[in-house]
């Protein structure tokens, strides 16, 4: 399991390494670095970044392991925060804060074809988080305005997705992705 997460770790490196040049250090969303949703359907691994010299659109890129493909997918849509990914044995579920400050879904089965985004609501004030753990996809989220709560939204079926409950607290940045190995469970 360690080696699997260490491998992932250096596709997404390697995946992210050629696009820095469009990325610049600012506090400004919009010239943000990048960052990356990851994900993996079978034995394709999938990486989401938002680039900013492209429209500040979701691009999808996948490698076997073996070799890695162009950015080749545009989802779509305009964010100015880093994607969350996650999958399930059968989907994946790609996350954005939108410009409207929604948390915003879309789903693949098959790695290629994408639903359109769906807007699940909510104020956020920074990127989601997104993981799948014993049958359910769920998404964290720091809610807006001043609160600053984390809240999550979960779905069985990756596509109707549970109002968003409070975990209470308060929350200074964005939630992290904790993935729990097989020994967590």
């Amino acid at each position: 399991m360690k080696i699997k997460t260490l491998f992932i770790g250096a596709v997404v490196l390697a995946l992210l390494l050629p696009l820095t040049a469009l990325a610049q250090m600012s506090d400004d969303p919009a010239n943000s670095p990048l960052a990356a949703g990851t994900a993996r359907l079978g034995n394709t691994a999938y990486v989401y970044a938002r680039i900013p010299g492209a429209g500040n659109s979701v691009y999808m890129r996948r490698t076997n392991g073996i070799s890695f493909n162009d950015w080749e997918r545009n989802l779509g849509g305009v964010t100015y925060y880093a994607p969350a990914a996650a999958n399930s044995t059968n989907y994946i579920n790609v996350f954005v804060r939108g410009t409207t400050n929604h948390l915003y879904v879309c789903k693949t089965t098959d790695g290629w074809n994408y639903t359109g985004w769906r807007d699940l609501g909510g104020v956020l004030n920074a990127a989601p988080s997104a993981v799948y753990f014993r049958g359910r996809m769920y998404c964290f989220v720091r809610g807006g305005g001043s609160s600053n709560i984390t809240y999550y939204t979960s779905s069985s079926d990756g596509w109707n997705f549970s109002g968003f409950a409070s975990l209470g607290g308060y929350a200074t940045s964005a939630p992290l992705k904790f993935q729990p190995s097989e020994e967590d469970v």
